[in-house]
């Protein structure tokens, strides 16, 4: 048995499923379609990380409605993770 990795957005790990290219896909969004079952590994915390000067900087937490106007570092574009964030962000 080989496992091989790779890294694609949500909408090519379900085309190359659909194919039998590959067996299965780690996906931070769900992935809807209904020949796929998606199943929740864990659910995890995001992390904000900031300057000590920031005026988030003393929060100990903070809703992602907050952050809606600040710029952002993250993943890019076509990646689960940060479409979710632009989502929520939306």
């Amino acid at each position: 048995m080989k496992i091989r990795q790779y890294q694609a957005t949500s909408e090519l790990a379900t085309q190359l499923i659909l194919e039998d290219k590959v067996d299965f896909a780690i996906s931070t969004i769900p992935i809807a379609h209904q020949d796929i079952t998606w199943i929740p590994l864990l659910q995890d915390d995001i992390y904000l990380t900031v300057s000590k000067q920031h005026h988030l900087a003393t929060r100990n937490i903070v809703s992602l409605q907050e952050i809606s106007n600040e710029r952002l570092i993250g993943q890019i574009r076509g990646y689960g993770f940060r479409d979710i964030i632009d989502t929520i962000l939306e």
